[in-house]
């Protein structure tokens, strides 16, 4: 299911998750050696933090090859939580920075909130998991909840960034050597603009190091139908927005959006190589109108690009 522009590349297939995750690491390592001039630390932006143990496992690479970094981290789209019922990725991601990082460590890590598609642009409300009664609240209401206190934290950077607490920055033109993310631009649905700034913040020689997935093969189509028909059944009021949820998920299952990415990364920047893993998803209860479901298959792919 990947455009055939994208597939020419001969994307490289790893054997186990194990070997995936180890290539993604050293294609950081590498780049990083490569930009790292032992005077001035490396600057990394993360512009989605998700729930997942890589960027600690990225800090303690860059730390075991002895290059000193700056890396910050934020939200694709200005979500500390995707639901007003349990902690967000940006959240539970730097829970696990702390859990996993020495101090000293995690002093060199800042994590902003940031709409990936807007850079330069103060974020005024996020979405946030305070209030079960509630979604979206001021970024002055977040930062004063002791659970998002990690967003309060001054800082001031090096040349590039702009002071703030816990609030987008004005990052200038090329004020990152790296840009990574876990599913980045999958996460939105009109990814271009954060395609652009990605490349706008990149310094010259600077890399793009992204994780995006693709659907191989829909094998839940039942499941999901069956699903869609309880809800409605629970709740007939349901059942125009559960239909045209459900079909439009399984359009994006079958949609070549990665090949249509890559196509967007080569017009801002040049593109290095891919290589990805397949696996199965295996996640039980779902939303029908979710873009994958267990019995699917995906193939998750690290695309590297260079400017």
């Amino acid at each position: 299911m990947i455009g055939k522009d994208f597939h020419n590349r001969n994307i490289r297939i790893c054997a186990s998750r194990a070997e995936y995750q180890n290539s993604h690491l050293d294609v950081i390592a590498n780049a990083a050696k490569e930009l790292y001039d032992g005077h001035h630390p490396l600057r990394i932006l993360d512009i989605a933090t998700g729930g997942n143990s890589f960027n600690p496992l990225v800090v303690k690479r860059l730390v075991k090859e002895g290059i000193d970094y700056r890396l910050v981290v934020s939200d694709v789209c200005v979500e500390i939580s995707t639901s007003r019922d349990e902690p967000g990725g940006f959240l539970r991601g730097y829970m696990l920075l702390e859990k996993m990082l020495s101090s000293d460590e995690l002093e060199k890590v800042t994590a902003v909130m940031g709409d990936a598609r807007d850079m330069r642009s103060e974020i005024k409300e996020v979405h946030a998991y305070i209030d079960p009664d509630r979604y979206k609240f001021s970024l002055e209401e977040a930062l004063a909840n002791p659970r998002y206190s990690f967003l309060r934290k001054g800082y001031n950077l090096s040349a590039g960034y702009s002071r703030g607490i816990g609030r987008t920055v004005a990052f200038e033109d090329g004020s990152f050597d790296m840009v990574t993310g876990i599913i980045p631009f999958g996460s939105i649905v009109q990814y271009n603009p954060a395609v652009k700034e990605s490349a706008r913040v990149l310094k010259r020689g600077g890399y793009l190091v992204v994780d995006e997935f693709s659907v191989e093969e829909v094998n839940s189509t039942g499941s999901r139908f069956k699903k869609m028909f309880k809800a409605m059944k629970d709740d007939p009021k349901h059942i125009t927005p559960f239909l045209f949820g459900t079909l439009q998920a399984l359009s994006r299952a079958h949609s070549d959006k990665l090949g249509r990415l890559c196509a967007k990364l080569d017009e801002v920047l040049e593109f290095q190589e891919a290589f990805g893993c397949y696996r199965t998803i295996n996640s039980n209860e779902q939303d029908p109108t979710t873009t994958v479901h267990k019995g699917d298959k995906v193939r998750d792919t690290v695309l590297v690009y260079k400017k």
